[in-house]
């Protein structure tokens, strides 16, 4: 039996009322007129013995590579974690500011970013000096009336809530919680600043019990809540509507929980590349002289044809210079996991689709397994293979436009099966 001591801690990372909210649409210049509740970076640090670590979860819609090495590194000199040992991972709410690349998709804020991982790091700052002993349980609920596959009506939702809840003498002091949908139900036309449906739900749950929640995203690729693309005076309503429920299925799988046995305690990560598409350079060339040519007659097109021609350009430049990084042909990620007795915590950077996540958890049984999405990077979609045939001239958002937009050629359609692939390697050598 291993003994754990754990800590909880939160910053405020809420930006200036006035910077764009990310996500929805090219250009809509989405600025924030107000605050329904401030954004937090919520964190637990843990140690066992010499192996020491800190999971921390960003009200953000993601988080860069180089943001979550400037976290580290203030993380591991301040706390004495190695770098290796913290997650930095993001809600993935569509109602905070644009912190990941995404061409068009809001500007981002840069006084804004350039205090970010100082505000994110101070989480597990006041974590860390609130460590005690601790034990684990695990819980879970069945969950309906919260999401859809917004890819296929007949295809798989995430209906398995699931928690973990950390204790001292008999107290709560903090848990987690693992699901998988978009947190979009406040959208384009939508300007309040907030976690969206799950952080009002986990800020609900975590202030009734006295204690510190972090929410785990998981493979909300194909997953979107209920209520969605409403205007301000109908969303709000909703996103009560939808948090409560929320709320409710939290509440319902930290009454639910067992005891874990910590007979393990680890944490592994390892670097693996995902294969990508390389675009025809000459082709990209054309486009962009194509574009050119459209845009001398810029002044009499339509305002979203401008757009449009703007956001294509932009587009079609970053594929150009994609050329000078190497490897050309695959995209090099992180993946992670940590295990608590069993209990394992198995991360991604990738807005994965659920199918594969549904794949890894009943490969990894009977172990129970959170993953987690949106993690130490953003890289955006990993879709199902089906989505990435054009033979019926079907143009895919997820496997074909996003990585445009984060200036990437397309994954290969067996990425997924690679990743996942790496990733129950990963938890099986740590095992």
């Amino acid at each position: 039996m291993k003994n754990l001591v754990t800590g909880f801690g939160t910053s405020d990372i809420t930006p200036p009322i006035g910077v764009e909210l990310s996500g929805f649409g090219w250009y809509i210049e989405r600025k924030s007129t107000g605050i329904i509740e401030p954004l937090l970076a919520r964190a637990m640090v843990w140690q066992a013995g010499e192996t020491k670590g800190a999971i921390i979860s960003c009200d953000l819609i993601g988080v860069t590579k180089e943001l979550v090495e400037d976290v580290r590194t203030r993380v591991s000199v301040e706390c004495r974690i190695p770098p290796g040992n913290i997650l930095v991972c993001a809600t993935h709410t569509h109602s905070g500011p644009a912190v990941v690349n995404l061409i068009g998709w809001g500007e981002r804020d840069i006084e804004y970013l350039k205090t970010l991982p100082a505000r994110i790091a101070a989480s597990a700052n006041s974590a860390e000096s609130q460590m005690v002993a601790s034990e684990l349980e695990y819980g879970e609920a069945e969950i309906k009336g919260i999401s859809f596959n917004r890819e296929d009506k007949e295809g798989q939702i995430d209906s398995l809530l699931k928690v973990v809840k950390v204790k001292s003498n008999g107290k709560v002091t903090g848990f987690l919680v693992n699901y998988s949908c978009h947190p979009v139900v406040m959208c384009a036309q939508t300007y309040l600043i907030s976690g969206d449906f799950i952080g009002l739900a986990l800020n609900k749950v975590a202030g009734a019990n006295g204690c510190t929640g972090l929410f785990l995203q998981g493979s909300c690729g194909d997953q979107n809540p209920i209520y969605r693309f409403l205007p301000q005076d109908e969303a709000i309503p909703k996103l009560h509507i939808l948090s409560d429920r929320f709320a409710e299925a939290i509440e319902a799988a930290l009454n639910n929980t067992q005891p874990v046995i910590l007979d393990k305690i680890s944490a592994a990560r390892q670097e693996i590349t995902l294969p990508q598409i390389v675009a025809d350079r000459p082709t990209i060339l054309r486009v962009l002289n194509l574009i050119d040519e459209f845009q001398k007659y810029n002044d009499s097109l339509p305002h979203e044809i401008q757009k449009r021609l703007r956001l294509e350009k932009a587009v079609y430049e970053s594929l150009w210079k994609r050329y000078d990084r190497k490897p050309l042909d695959g995209k090099e990620i992180e993946i992670q996991a940590f295990i608590f007795g069993n209990i394992v915590i198995a991360t991604h950077p990738a807005e994965l689709f659920y199918g594969f996540h549904k794949k890894l958890q009943e490969l990894l049984l009977p172990l129970k397994a959170i993953i987690v999405g949106y993690a130490n990077d953003y890289i955006g979609y990993i879709p199902l293979p089906d989505r990435y045939d054009v033979s019926r001239r079907n143009y895919s958002y997820s496997a074909h436009f996003v990585p445009l937009l984060i200036e990437e050629f397309s994954f290969r359609e067996d990425a997924g099966e690679i990743l996942t692939d790496a990733m129950l390697k990963l938890v099986e050598k740590g095992l």
